[in-house]
């Protein structure tokens, strides 16, 4: 489109800044069409490039993250903080549990700090495979609000493995269980409210 003449006609004429909006509006009308044919857009996630139009249905092959946060607004660095790491951590809770119903808390443990260890360890591979330069300095400063509250949390655990308390503080959960709940509801909201990037 950036090489048609009567395309960057089009994106003058209609006040279009760029390819990304002329597809969207593009899509607009389409939908529009196919709407006054009783008929509804369905679209790879590629329409959401430029804004969606109100009523098309998304299918996304590129990941579902995207399209999470492409349809509700929500930016990229919180649906990835979100949801995608809740999801990629099911297995995770799941192995921890199996090691503690079988009595293994040595177990239990290693596994989620070997797993937070791990996830860290693979912004090496990340930034291999990222050819546009330094991978952290190519994200969003959002990125900070997690890594820090990543660095707390974790002072909370070695704060708790250092002050080994025997019983637990509220009856059913140990002071360091309600502080790292804490620590992640707030992280979360912190991500929410600071401009979703």
């Amino acid at each position: 489109w950036k090489a048609c003449a009567k395309c960057q006609a089009r994106m003058k004429h209609e006040g279009i800044k760029d390819e990304h909006e002329l597809q969207s509006y593009f899509i607009k009308r389409i939908e529009k069409f196919l709407g006054d044919q009783g008929k509804r857009l369905i679209g790879w996630d590629e329409i959401l490039e430029g804004g969606l139009a109100p009523n098309a249905t998304v299918m996304s092959w590129r990941g579902i993250g995207g399209g999470i946060a492409a349809v509700t607004g929500w930016g990229t660095s919180f649906v990835g903080s979100l949801f995608l790491a809740v999801s990629t951590s099911l297995p995770e809770l799941v192995v921890t549990i199996a090691a503690l119903r079988l009595g293994a808390v040595n177990m239990a443990v290693a596994d989620i700090l070997g797993a937070n260890m791990l996830d860290i360890a693979h912004l090496f591979a990340s930034d291999v495979f990222y050819t546009q330069g330094a991978i952290l300095a190519h994200v969003s400063s959002a990125h900070l609000i997690t890594a820090v509250v990543v660095v707390v949390m974790n002072l909370v655990v070695i704060l708790g493995l250092l002050f080994r308390q025997k019983r637990k503080t509220f009856g059913v959960v140990s002071w360091y269980s309600v502080v790292l709940l804490i620590l992640y509801i707030s992280g979360t909201y912190a991500l929410f409210v600071t401009g979703m990037v």
